[in-house]
């Protein structure tokens, strides 16, 4: 082992055809491929686990009768103590605010007010409140306050939050 030490995790494994080959290691900061973290999900999905954006594990309340676009729209969604975190794309100045289904991990919202002076923020603050069933101080915006990415807290259990978000993605638009 001269030059550079190597992992006690990598092992040669053997082809069919005979010789070998190092298999693709993730470690060290490597990133899952797509294709295994789609993977993961999956498997998730039909023992009843979904993940968040950030592949950590929140409850699904479906097991495996949970539809499969029902863990793409959780994505933007966690469990956060007794509420939830959503994360937002916002689209300011739309002709009225409606939801405009899943754009890199967030649920895109179309905002019918400007982002003027904290406009389209007290919009989207009303807004969640309203559609979510809840007052307006139970919604808190953590991020994102200048920006269109935004990641909003809502006292509100994951189940509800979860139906509600799969009604947003699938259903009548309603603004």
């Amino acid at each position: 082992m001269s030059g550079s030490a190597e992992s006690p995790w990598r092992a040669k494994v053997s082809k069919p055809s005979g010789g070998s080959f190092d298999p693709p290691f993730v470690g060290d900061g490597d990133a899952l491929p797509a294709n295994a973290v789609a993977s993961i999900r999956s498997v998730a999905g039909h023992v009843g686990i979904a993940s968040n954006a950030m592949g950590l594990a929140v409850p699904s309340n479906g097991g495996s009768n949970d539809p499969p676009h029902r863990m793409q729209n959780l994505a933007c969604l966690s469990a956060r103590g007794d509420g939830v975190l959503l994360q937002l794309s916002v689209v300011p100045n739309a002709k009225r605010t409606e939801v405009d289904g899943l754009h890199d991990g967030a649920l895109r919202v179309r905002l019918a007010a400007p982002p003027i002076d904290g406009r389209a923020n007290e919009a989207l603050v009303a807004w969640l409140a309203k559609s979510l069933g809840v007052a307006k101080r139970d919604v808190e915006l953590l991020r994102g306050e200048s920006s269109r990415r935004k990641q909003v807290a809502i006292a509100v259990s994951f189940d509800v939050a979860a139906r509600w978000l799969d009604e947003q993605c699938r259903g009548p638009r309603v603004g």
